[in-house]
């Protein structure tokens, strides 16, 4: 395709090219680039947020914390539930703890002060039995809850050593119709680590999930929340529908943890997150913020647009100026080609426009130059025909030789890399025939019967290149032909241009088939016949058109134009050597193939046809 352009057309498209590529790197870089920042900035956006909220969370707990405090602390409430406690251990009397209730009830302002927010107080002993609720009473359990009087489970609540505890978001134990609640457990201890009872402080869920919610369909964003164990503390996800979502949080819960990773991305399975994460040095609790890249993704397609668009406009400017440098460029040898294409044998003058232009002055110049001396030699020429005919046929002959070595040469290699010595042997052993049948008296007209020895030569030569199946020939030439005289190497080049041109694009096997017979009237004619692709029909009338015009011109004149192709170089030296009764005719043939006739006709049968 590429053949078929222009100088400026070929420029424009390699640069072309080299732009595309060099601006489509960039753009996938930056693109890249772009995309690793964001996605890094997103993320650090992300710890501050989850630092915020597990701050806020551990406050809440902690004003629960201290509201507790204040009220175990206070002394004459201690001393009622260690007075009371003394009591039941007397007497176990099911309505005295009732006696005490409003006496504890008095000091309940200490923790109102503190913490307002109260949903419910309860306090409670699992071993003395005794338990009290406060606020938020009116649908309680006759009792204590049982998770609170079984033992164990009650112990695991408290960390060894430890006198208070606190709870995650949970339904609310004391309550028939129990709503979500968060807890705050403290002991009532002496100095002796003597335990009198539980306070349980409870505050509306409301107050943590105004800490911890994020508008998730507009941000992407979410909160998920683990104890110190990895369990899933939020969100609560109690519903049986729900549990795979449960497993799967659960899962990334335990891996956060073993990776000990405060950023990064984490994948479910089914959809992928980019977290930050924060541990709480109060609670113990790791609060996670994650981001499922629904709005990331949308942002990193704002920026593949834009340097889309930006790539596309920056490549289309700069292939519009490249496109204007070279035409100003190019310009200058367009005016010299077309001026170029108007000279001939009778106008040999090179007028280019100078238009401040050295370069192109000094063409003109060299030009002028050159067909001075091209006039000079063609009159020469014109003025010895006698002598310069036998010059152009040994220039002719000449001219076939080495074009000869150098394929057999090139075959003959070939093989030889391919370590093949015997046909390497035999293939040298028929060039020596073939370079001695070349040297001897090469300017000295030679016999059919020899010209087809070395045809024969060379055609083993070219069977020994390829398989022997693959190349394939016939040969049959009457005897009365064999003492005809032809210049040497007349057919061996018509044979070689099957090879050569007629092979390389038709698949095996293929065949070639020699004839040469005498006709009554003593004219005798040879046909060179091949399975080949043919000629290309516009070289075939340009060949045919090529052997009418030496025809009609003369030998001399036209040998200027025509050297260089083999056939048309045959064709001459035939002429030359036999005069205007040669004949060469080309066709092709169906479905494939070309047959080359080349013969004599006699004087008579030319006047005839005249």
């Amino acid at each position: 395709m590429r053949r078929g352009m222009s100088f400026s057309k070929k420029m424009f498209v390699s640069f072309a090219v080299i732009l595309l590529v060099l601006i489509t790197t960039s753009s996938i870089y930056l693109y890249m680039y772009m995309s690793k920042v964001l996605i890094d900035t997103e993320t650090h956006n992300l710890r501050p947020v989850a630092q915020k909220i597990s701050d806020q969370v551990d406050m809440l707990y902690k004003r629960m914390d201290f509201a507790s405090l204040s009220y175990t602390g206070n002394k004459e409430a201690f001393d009622v539930i260690a007075d009371l406690n003394y009591s039941l251990e007397k007497n176990k009397d099911e309505v005295l703890p009732r006696l005490y209730e409003n006496k504890l009830g008095t000091y309940l302002n200490s923790i109102y002060s503190s913490f307002p927010e109260i949903y419910k107080i309860a306090i409670f002993s699992p071993d003395k039995g005794f338990f009290f609720t406060f606020v938020s009473t009116s649908d309680n359990i006759p009792g204590i809850p049982a998770k609170y009087t079984n033992k164990s489970q009650f112990l695991s609540m408290f960390e060894p050593n430890e006198l208070s505890s606190f709870a995650p978001p949970h339904l609310d134990d004391w309550s028939t119709a129990p709503k979500e609640v968060l807890s705050f457990y403290r002991k009532f201890s002496n100095s002796y680590f003597d335990d009198y009872g539980i306070l349980e402080i409870q505050a509306p869920v409301q107050f943590f999930n105004a800490i911890v919610s994020i508008d998730a369909p507009r941000t992407g964003k979410a909160v998920w929340i683990y104890d110190r164990k990895g369990t899933l503390i939020y969100p609560v996800l109690a519903n049986k529908d729900l549990s795979e979502q449960k497993n799967k949080l659960t899962q990334a819960g335990h891996t956060l943890l073993k990776s000990k990773r405060d950023s990064g991305k984490i994948d479910l399975g089914d959809k992928a997150f980019y977290y930050a994460s924060s541990i709480s040095d109060y609670t113990g609790w790791t609060t996670v913020i994650t981001d499922d890249q629904k709005f990331l993704q949308s942002k990193l397609h704002i920026y593949r647009s834009v340097i889309t668009a930006v790539s596309i406009q920056l490549l289309s400017l700069v292939l519009i100026v490249e496109y204007m440098l070279i035409q100003r460029l190019t310009k200058p040898l367009n005016q010299l080609i077309a001026r170029v294409k108007t000279i001939n044998l009778k106008n040999l003058e090179l007028k280019l426009p100078h238009n401040g232009n050295n370069e192109l002055k000094l063409l003109n110049h060299s030009f002028e130059h050159m067909f001075r001396r091209l006039r000079d030699a063609l009159n020469k020429e014109y003025t010895s025909k006698i002598r310069e005919m036998e010059s152009h046929y040994s220039a002719l002959q000449a001219q076939i030789n080495p074009h000869f070595m150098y394929n057999t040469l090139h075959v003959i290699a070939a093989r030889c890399q391919e370590n093949d010595a015997d046909t390497a042997a035999e293939m040298c052993w028929r060039l020596s025939e073939l370079m001695r049948y070349s040297v001897a008296n090469a300017t000295q007209p030679t016999s059919l019967s020899d010209e087809m020895k070395h045809t024969e030569h060379y055609l083993e030569l070219m069977k020994l290149h390829y398989d022997h199946d693959t190349l394939g020939y016939t040969i049959h030439i009457d005897d009365r032909l064999n003492n005809i005289t032809l210049p040497k190497l007349t057919i061996q080049p018509l044979v070689e241009n099957c090879i050569k041109h007629g092979f390389h694009k038709a698949l095996p096997p293929w065949r070639i088939i020699i004839t040469g017979t005498l006709k009554l009237n003593g004219d005798w004619e040879l046909t060179i016949e091949d399975n080949g692709a043919g000629f290309d029909p516009l070289m075939l009338a340009k060949v045919n058109h090529e052997i009418q015009e030496y025809n009609h011109e003369g030998a001399l004149e036209r040998n200027f134009q025509i050297g260089g192709m083999g056939i048309l170089n045959t064709f001459a030296r035939l002429s030359i050597h036999s005069g205007q009764h040669i004949y060469l005719a080309i066709e092709n043939m169906e479905p494939r193939g070309s047959l080359v006739r080349i013969g004599q006709h006699s004087w008579q049968k030319e006047e005839r046809q005249e």
